[in-house]
C-alpha cells in the first residue's frame, strides 16, 4: 500500500479523534497517562492529546512542530492518551504510523511498483535508522513550451528538512526512469524545474528522498506533464488533472468537500459545487474556478489554494487556456465548441413557494437555444435579500442539473425576505438576460435548527477561513463539533447566553472585545437576520438540532472535586489534570473544563474569562506561555452544555522552573509566547511593519526594518527593544497591553537570541562566524502578471547556517542600480529560493538580492535583476493590494478617531476621508495626493512612515500611485471617475442632536452620483458657532465616506454649534449646499481625557511627544501638558496655547499654503472652555 494510499485509509479516524471516548475501542497503544506524561519521548503515544514525539525527544503541539519547519502526519494521532490510526504491530511518530513493515519493504514504502529496478541504489533502512519516509512526487506540470515543475511534500526523517537531498529521475516513458541516475538534484527544496524539454511530448518524473547517512527511500509514485506550445489544445487528462491533483484535492474530494465541489474527475469538475459555476465552458472569466486561483479577490470567499502557494502563472493560463477551449475531457476537440453565440430563449421564474421554514422550490417553464437541447440547459439561481439587489456579475447561489425545471434553495435564515431571479445557460456559457423576479419571506422559527440554519451561514461566509488544520485561532466553523470546541479562548459559544459568547460578539459587534468583526472580509456582514438566528440559536442552548433536550432549562452545575495535579513540563508549560465530573444532562464526554490562574494562591479571577478551556470530556490541559520561575495557581471548574460550572475552589500550585543555561528551544518555549500575546496582530498577510510572529521562519524574516531577531545579539534585536520597558520607538508590545511580558519571559527571549536564535537546539549556533554566505544573487525576475514580479535565486551555502535557516534579502529601486544598501532591503525571505512582489502595472523594478546567515553575515553580490510589468487600465484592487500596505506600514498609528491628523487608513472609507487637510487621496492625481508627497519627502510635515526609514518601498509606492491614477476604486467593478467633473447631487444635512455635553451627532440622506460608487462618496463636515459663521473656504475638519450617514463631532459644552454637509465624489467634486444645522448641549463638566487628550492626540502629539519634543513641550499627557511652561495656565485667556491655536500658528506643519489646517472653531472653542474652567483633570472642575 503506498503512503497515500495508507494516509487515506486512516484520515477517517484521525479525524473523529474529537470524539473522545468514541475512538477508546479503536486498535491502538495506550500512552502514558496525564500523571505520568514526561517531557521525553521516543514515540507519539508518550506525548498528550494532539502533540507529537518532535526530534525523538520531546513533546510538542502537532501545529509547533510543523511551524518550526518538522513534516507531521495525518496517519495517526494520540487521544486520550491513546495511540489511534495504527495497526496492531505499528507505533505513531510524527503522525506517521512505523513498525516492521518499514523496515522489510512492506507497506510502509510501496517497492512492488511497476518500474523495473525500483529497489536498485535505494534502501529501507534498519530499525534504528530508517530510511526517510517520503510519498514521493506530488505534483507536476507544464511551464511553458519547454518545462516541467515538479513538487512533493517534504521527506520525514532525523535529518533535519534543510539537509534532505531530493533526487529526480525522469524519462518520456512511463516506468522507465534510470533509478541509478538522476536527471538533477535539489537540497532542503520542495520543487523542482526540469527545462530544455520537448513540447508535445510527456514527460514521467519519479522523486526520491536521501537522508544525511546516504540512505535513499524506494518510493515509485510517478507523475506526469506534458510542455504545450501556445495555442496547442490543452485537455483535462493531459494538463488539467495532474494539477488539480497535485493542488487541490487535499480538499476537494471524498464525500464532504468544502462548497460541495469535488475536483476528483473530470465530471465533478463540471458539475461544480454550491454555485455551480466552478467551470463555464469556453468562458474563463465567467469560471469561478479560474477567479479563485488567479485572483486575490475572487468573488466569492478567498484565492485558492487556501493561503497558498497560489498556482504558477503558467498553471493559472493552462486552466484558462482548457475553459476557453470548451473544457474537454480530451484532445482532440471539436472547434466549433464554442462557436456559439446566442443566449438561450427563457421567460424566467414562474413561481417560489416554501417547502419548509428554511427550504424554498423556485420552478420555471424549460427554455429553448439554438443549439444546446432543452434537456441539457442550465438555469443560474441569483439571490438577494431585497428586490432587485441580486448580482448578476457574481457566481449564482446555485445552478440546477441539467434540464432541470425547479430547485430547492435550502439554508434560509427565518424572518428573512429573499428574492431569486433564474437564468438560463447554454453548452457554450451563454445566459439568457431576463430579470423576472420572485420573492418571498420566511416565517419566524420557533427553534434555530442548526443543520438547517446555523451551518449554511457558516458555511457561505466563514468556512472559507475557519475550516483545516490550521483554522485560525484554532476555530473551525465546518462543523458542529467544530463550532462548540471553539478555539484558543474557549468561549466561543456559550450555551443559552450569546452575549458571553464570543462567536456572536464577532459577528454583530462593530467593535467585539477581542479582534475585529468577522468575516474578515467585511463588509457586507452577516445580515440582521442571520445574526438574529445566531443569538437564538445560542439562546435556546446551542443545540445540535431542535430535538436535542434543552438545556437552558438546567440551572444545575456539574458535580465536580477539582484539579487533582498540576505539573511543570518546562519552564513555561504546566500541566493540570483531574478525574472527569458529572452532571445531570451532559454527559461526561461533554463536559468542558475551564482553567483559571494566578501567581499568588487565591489570586484567580473566577468571574472573567478562563485562562485555557478543554476539550470536551478531557482529563488534562497543558497551559502554556508562562513566565519562567514563577508561581502558577489553578483552579479548574467544570461546565456544562448549558453553561452552568460548579464552584469548587480546590487550587494546585506549582512553581515553573528556570530556563536552563544554553540554549532555548524555539517551538515549546519561544513560538508559544508568541501565540499568546503577538499573534493577534503580527499574523496574516497585512501584519504591523510585516512583521509576522507566527512561524519561526516569519520571525527570522522580521519586520520591514528587518532587525526583529538579530541572532546573538539581544540588544540590537527589535523585538527584545519593543517588549521591554522602554522601547526607543513607539509603544511597548503587545500593543493592547498590560499586561506585558514578564522580566522572566523577557529573559528568556533575549537568551534565545543571544545563544544563536536557532531554529532547534540541534543546529549549531552561529555566534562567532564572520563568514559571509556564498551565493552568486538573483537568476531571474519575470513579470507574472501586470501587478507580480517573481524574483529566483539558487541556494546560497553557509558553513555553520542550515540552508533552511539563511535569509535572503531582497533590495529594489525604481531605477537601475538604485539599490540602497544602507537601509533595509524591502523584502526578506527565509528558506525559500523565490518571492512574488506585488508592484504597480507598467512600472520597471529592479532587484538584488543577498543572502544572510543567522549570525548577520550578509553576501555582497550586486547582480541586478529588472522586469517590467504590462499596462493595465486597472488591476490595482483596494482590498487586495492597497490595504495591506496601509495596514503593515501605517495603522499603527493612523487609527482610530484620535490617530493623527484625525486620518484613519484602516478602512477604503478611511483613506478617502483623509485626515485634516483632506487630501491624503486625490483621485486619478498621484502627484497632488498626500500619500505620494508624504510619502516621497517631507511635505505637509515630516516623511511618512513616522518611523522610517525604511520608507516605503518601490513597489509599495508603485502600486499605490497606479491605484490612485486609475481612479482609486475599491475594486476594478466600480465606475471609472477619472475625467468626471459633475459634482454629487446632495441635500445637505437633514439633522443634529446633542447626544451628550460635548457630542452634537450630524446626519444627512445619501448623495447620489453618476460616477462614483456609493461608498467612495465622502461627506465632509464643516462647523461654526454660527451658520453664517462655517467657513467652506477652508478643509472641511471633518470627514467620513464608506457608505456613512451619520457623524459624531466633539463641540464646546454648553455652547451653540452648527454643522454643514457637503458631499465630494470620487473624482473630487463637491456638491455646494450651505444648509447649516445647530444644537446647543446641554453644559457640563468634561474630563480631560475624554475630550481634550484625543484632540491633542490627533493633532500635536505626532510632534509634541517623547524625549526631545520641539521646544521641550508634550502633549501626550495631562501631567504633560499642565506642566508646559506657559502653555496652559489655569483660568487665563492670555494662555500661549490659546494665542497659537487662534492665530493658526500651530499645528506647526498645517499652518500655511497647500497644507493649511488650523484647529477648527469647536476645537478652539472646547481648549479655551477647558483653560478657562481652570485647566482641571477630572469633574468636577475646581472653578477660577
Amino acid at each position: 500500500m503506498s503512503i497515500a494510499a495508507r494516509l487515506l485509509s486512516r484520515l477517517a479516524l484521525v479525524v473523529v479523534a474529537g470524539l473522545g471516548a468514541g475512538l477508546s475501542g479503536l486498535t491502538g497503544l495506550s500512552g502514558c497517562t496525564c500523571e505520568s506524561s514526561r517531557e521525553a519521548c521516543t514515540r507519539d503515544g508518550e506525548c498528550g492529546d494532539g502533540e507529537v514525539c518532535y526530534g525523538d525527544d520531546r513533546c510538542v503541539p502537532r501545529e509547533v512542530a510543523q511551524r518550526v519547519g518538522a513534516v507531521v502526519g495525518e496517519e495517526c494521532a494520540v487521544v486520550g492518551g491513546v495511540e489511534v490510526g495504527c495497526e496492531a504491530d505499528e507505533w505513531c511518530r510524527m503522525g506517521f504510523c512505523r513498525g516492521a513493515d518499514d523496515v522489510d519493504g512492506g507497506h510502509g514504502h510501496e517497492v512492488d511498483g511497476g518500474i523495473d529496478g525500483a529497489m536498485v541504489g535505494c534502501s529501507t533502512g534498519t530499525a534504528a535508522d530508517m530510511a526517510p519516509l517520503f510519498g514521493g512526487a506530488a505534483e507536476a506540470s507544464a511551464d511553458g513550451a519547454d518545462a516541467v515543475v515538479v513538487s512533493w511534500i517534504a521527506a520525514a526523517d532525523e535529518t533535519l528538512p534543510a539537509d534532505l537531498r531530493y533526487h529526480v529521475y525522469v524519462a518520456t516513458t512511463a516506468g522507465a526512469q534510470d533509478l541509478t541516475a538522476p536527471t538533477t538534484t535539489v537540497v532542503g527544496q520542495t520543487t523542482a524545474r526540469l527545462t530544455g524539454l520537448t513540447a508535445g511530448t510527456t514527460y514521467h518524473v519519479v522523486v526520491r528522498a536521501e537522508d544525511a547517512a546516504g540512505q535513499i527511500d524506494c518510493n515509485t509514485t510517478e507523475r506526469s506533464a506534458t510542455p504545450r506550445a501556445a495555442g496547442a489544445c490543452v485537455s483535462y487528462t493531459a494538463d488539467v488533472k495532474p494539477i488539480l491533483d497535485g493542488r487541490c484535492l487535499g480538499c476537494h474530494s471524498g464525500s464532504a468537500p468544502p462548497a460541495g465541489l469535488r475536483l476528483d474527475s473530470h465530471a465533478n469538475v463540471l458539475a461544480g459545487g454550491i454555485t455551480g459555476t466552478e467551470v463555464v465552458a469556453c468562458q474563463p472569466t465567467a469560471s469561478l474556478i479560474y477567479l479563485k486561483v488567479s485572483s486575490d479577490t475572487p468573488p466569492v470567499g478567498v484565492r485558492m489554494p487556501q493561503g497558498g502557494p497560489y498556482l504558477s502563472a503558467a498553471q493559472i493560463q493552462t486552466i484558462h487556456d482548457w475553459i476557453a477551449g470548451g473544457a474537454p475531457l480530451d484532445c482532440p476537440t471539436d472547434p466549433g465548441a464554442c462557436s456559439d453565440a446566442t443566449a438561450p430563449t427563457f421567460a424566467g421564474l414562474t413561481s417560489a413557494t416554501l417547502t419548509n421554514d428554511s427550504t424554498a422550490r423556485l420552478c420555471w417553464a424549460a427554455g429553448a437555444d439554438d443549439v444546446t437541447p432543452a434537456g441539457q440547459l442550465l438555469y443560474d439561481v441569483y439571490q438577494a435579500t431585497a428586490p432587485g439587489g441580486q448580482v448578476f456579475t457574481s457566481p449564482p447561489e446555485t445552478t440546477t442539473a441539467p434540464g432541470a425545471t425547479c430547485v430547492d434553495v435550502a439554508g434560509l435564515t427565518p424572518a428573512q425576505q429573499y428574492c431569486w431571479v433564474t437564468r438560463a445557460r447554454d453548452g457554450a456559457g451563454n445566459r439568457d438576460g431576463n430579470t423576472v423576479e420572485r420573492c418571498l419571506t420566511t416565517p419566524t422559527a420557533s427553534c434555530i435548527d442548526y443543520a438547517t440554519v446555523v451551518q449554511p451561514v457558516f458555511n457561505a461566509e466563514c468556512v472559507h477561513c475557519h475550516a483545516g488544520a490550521a483554522a485560525p485561532r484554532g476555530l473551525r466553523l465546518d462543523s458542529y463539533a467544530g463550532v462548540i470546541a471553539g478555539g484558543q479562548t474557549g468561549n466561543t459559544v456559550v450555551s443559552c447566553q450569546p452575549s458571553s459568547s464570543l462567536l456572536y460578539q464577532k459577528v454583530s459587534m462593530a467593535t467585539p472585545p477581542v479582534g475585529v468583526r468577522m468575516p474578515a472580509d467585511g463588509p457586507p456582514y452577516l445580515t440582521a437576520a442571520q445574526q438574529s438566528a445566531i443569538q437564538q440559536w445560542i439562546s435556546e442552548g446551542a443545540r445540535s438540532s431542535c430535538g436535542a433536550p434543552d438545556p437552558c432549562s438546567d440551572t444545575t452545575p456539574p458535580s465536580f472535586a477539582g484539579a487533582t495535579t498540576a505539573t511543570a513540563i518546562n519552564a513555561t508549560t504546566i500541566e493540570v489534570c483531574w478525574a472527569p465530573g458529572s452532571d445531570n444532562l451532559t454527559p461526561a464526554a461533554g463536559l468542558i473544563y475551564d482553567a483559571y490562574t494566578a501567581s499568588a494562591p487565591g489570586g484567580q479571577a473566577l468571574t472573567g474569562a478562563p485562562t485555557k478551556s478543554s476539550a470536551a470530556g478531557a482529563t488534562c490541559v497543558r497551559i502554556d506561555a508562562l513566565s519562567p520561575s514563577s508561581q502558577q495557581c489553578v483552579v479548574v471548574r467544570a461546565r456544562d452544555g448549558a453553561g452552568n460550572r460548579d464552584s469548587n475552589r480546590v487550587e494546585r500550585c506549582v512553581t515553573t522552573p528556570a530556563v536552563p543555561p544554553g540554549c532555548v528551544d524555539y517551538a515549546t518555549m519561544i513560538q508559544p509566547l508568541f501565540d499568546r500575546n503577538c499573534t493577534r496582530c503580527h499574523a496574516g498577510d497585512r501584519p504591523p511593519q510585516w512583521l509576522r510572529l507566527d512561524s519561526y521562519d516569519h520571525a527570522l524574516a522580521g519586520s520591514a526594518k528587518r532587525n526583529a531577531v538579530a541572532a546573538c545579539n539581544a540588544g540590537a534585536s527589535l523585538i527584545v527593544n519593543k517588549i521591554g520597558a522602554t522601547p526607543t520607538a513607539g509603544r511597548r508590545m503587545p500593543y493592547d497591553g498590560p499586561p506585558y511580558l514578564t522580566s522572566a519571559q523577557l529573559a528568556m527571549v533575549s537568551q534565545w537570541i543571544n545563544q544563536g536564535a536557532q531554529r532547534t537546539c540541534g543546529e549549531p549556533a552561529a555566534c562567532g562566524d564572520t563568514t559571509a554566505p556564498s551565493f552568486i544573487g538573483a537568476a531571474s525576475a519575470s513579470a507574472v502578471d501586470s501587478t507580480t514580479v517573481r524574483v529566483c535565486w539558487p541556494q546560497a551555502t553557509d558553513a555553520v547556517t542550515a540552508a533552511a535557516s539563511l535569509r535572503y534579502d531582497v533590495y529594489q529601486s525604481a531605477t537601475a542600480g538604485g539599490e540602497n544598501y544602507s537601509l533595509p532591503p524591502a523584502d526578506s525571505v527565509v528558506g525559500q529560493l523565490c518571492t512574488d512582489v506585488r508592484v504597480g502595472p507598467a512600472s520597471t523594478t529592479c532587484f538584488v538580492v543577498r543572502a544572510r546567515d543567522l549570525a548577520g553575515n550578509r553576501s555582497v553580490n550586486t547582480v541586478e535583476r529588472c522586469a517590467t510589468t504590462a499596462a493595465a487600465t486597472c488591476a490595482v484592487e483596494y482590498d487586495a493590494l492597497i490595504q495591506p500596505i496601509l495596514t503593515a506600514r501605517c495603522t499603527h498609528c493612523h487609527q482610530g478617531e484620535d490617530g493623527p491628523r484625525f486620518l484613519d487608513l484602516r478602512t477604503y472609507g478611511g483613506a478617502l476621508a483623509g485626515g485634516a487637510i483632506r487630501d491624503a487621496v486625490d483621485a486619478c492625481d498621484w502627484a497632488g495626493s498626500l500619500l505620494n508627497t508624504k510619502t516621497a519627502g517631507a511635505a505637509c510635515g515630516a516623511r511618512m512612515p513616522a518611523d522610517g526609514p525604511p520608507w516605503l518601498a518601490a513597489s509599495e509606492r508603485s502600486l499605490l500611485k497606479a491605484w490612485i491614477d486609475s481612479g482609486a476604486r475599491r475594486t476594478c467593478a466600480d465606475p471609472a471617475v477619472c475625467g468626471d467633473t459633475t459634482a454629487p447631487s446632495f441635500a445637505g444635512a437633514t439633522t443634529a442632536t446633542a447626544t451628550s455635553a460635548t457630542t452634537i451627532e450630524v446626519c444627512w440622506s445619501p448623495a447620489s452620483d453618476a460616477g462614483s460608487a456609493a461608498d467612495s462618496v465622502v461627506y465632509e463636515v464643516y462647523d461654526g458657532a454660527t451658520a453664517a459663521g462655517i467657513a467652506f473656504n477652508r478643509a472641511a475638519p471633518y470627514a467620513v465616506a464608506g457608505g456613512a450617514t451619520c457623524l459624531a463631532v466633539t463641540v464646546p459644552t454648553g455652547q451653540q454649534t452648527c454643522l454643514a454637509v457637503r458631499a465630494r465624489d470620487l473624482a473630487g467634486n463637491r456638491d455646494g449646499n450651505t444648509v447649516a444645522r445647530c444644537a446647543t448641549p446641554a453644559g457640563a463638566c468634561f474630563a480631560y481625557d475624554d475630550v481634550i487628550q484625543p484632540l491633542f492626540d490627533a493633532r500635536c502629539v505626532h510632534c509634541h511627544s517623547g524625549s526631545n519634543p520641539p521646544r521641550g513641550i508634550r502633549w501626550d499627557s495631562y501631567a504633560n501638558a499642565v506642566a508646559n511652561d506657559g502653555e496652559v495656565r489655569p483660568c487665563d485667556a492670555g494662555s500661549k496655547l490659546l494665542d497659537v491655536v487662534d492665530a493658526c500658528d500651530m499645528p506647526a506643519d498645517t499652518t500655511s499654503g497647500a497644507c493649511r489646517a488650523c484647529l477648527t472653531s469647536s476645537q478652539n472653542r472646547l481648549l479655551r472652555q477647558w483653560v478657562l474652567g481652570g485647566a482641571d483633570a477630572a469633574c468636577p472642575w475646581g472653578g477660577c
